[in-house]
């Protein structure tokens, strides 16, 4: 979690849990994704992750300290839901770095994408947990799917070794460091003019030094399969405010 949310993103979403106003929330606002979150029957992911592509998705969230949360906004391309804690269904949920059995109080909240609009596997969703009173906050995303991106890959983001992605991936990782991406075939990788321009190591893999914000880099093979990752860029530590 972390302090500093931007005072723009915050009026729109006081405003949007007491009007019908339109709300956006820029997914671009650069702090570390660090808020748990469950899918059913898929898995859990710290801040960051992919899932397969679905009409529907059950999602459990553990906020760090789930009692000093106010609010709860999901956000797509399509739509921003906001919520308050107290009116969201709770359940219990194991808790990350703890012994065996050890659980806390999260939340759920059932996704609907719309098929037209956000089935698409470049309309993530971004989730953000809002304390007003301390300022801090906590952040996710989650990406999808999609079968118009078949190309495997395995991306080795922020030092966890490696991950297996089969056409759609994500890295959250600071600012400045270099991250990787490899394929079993040669590729060709394409990225908007904002974006650091990968490193090709040999055919089928590249280093790229994170930016600031979200970047978005799109691979293609020879035989016209491709592969979407998207490098989130964090300037710093999202230390709890005591």
């Amino acid at each position: 979690m972390r302090k500093s949310f931007l005072v723009a993103g915050v009026s729109f979403i006081l405003a949007s849990c007491s009007s019908s106003a339109p709300v956006y929330m820029d997914p671009e606002i650069i702090h570390k994704k660090d808020l748990t979150f469950c899918v059913e029957d898929i898995g859990c992911f710290d801040g960051a992750g992919v899932v397969p592509r679905r009409s529907s998705y059950n999602m459990e969230l553990a906020p760090r300290e789930e009692d000093s949360i106010d609010r709860v906004v999901f956000a797509t391309c399509h739509q921003t839901k906001p919520y308050l804690m107290a009116d969201l269904p709770k359940v219990d949920l194991p808790v990350f770095g703890k012994w065996f059995g050890s659980k806390k109080k999260g939340i759920k909240w059932g996704y609907l994408p719309d098929a037209v609009l956000e089935d698409t596997g470049d309309c993530d969703l971004y989730v953000y947990a809002l304390d007003f009173e301390s300022e801090d906050h906590a952040w996710a995303v989650m990406r999808t799917e999609n079968p118009k991106y078949k190309l495997h890959g395995r991306v080795y983001c922020d030092g966890d070794g490696g991950r297996d992605y089969s056409g759609v991936s994500v890295c959250d990782g600071k600012a400045g460091t270099y991250q990787r991406i490899e394929f079993r075939e040669a590729v060709q990788v394409h990225t908007t003019s904002k974006c650091s321009e990968p490193v090709r190591i040999d055919a089928g893999s590249y280093k790229i030094k994170v930016g600031k914000g979200k970047c978005p880099y799109l691979f293609k093979s020879q035989s016209g399969e491709a592969h979407s990752l998207v490098l989130y860029g964090w300037e710093g530590f999202n230390f709890k405010k005591r």
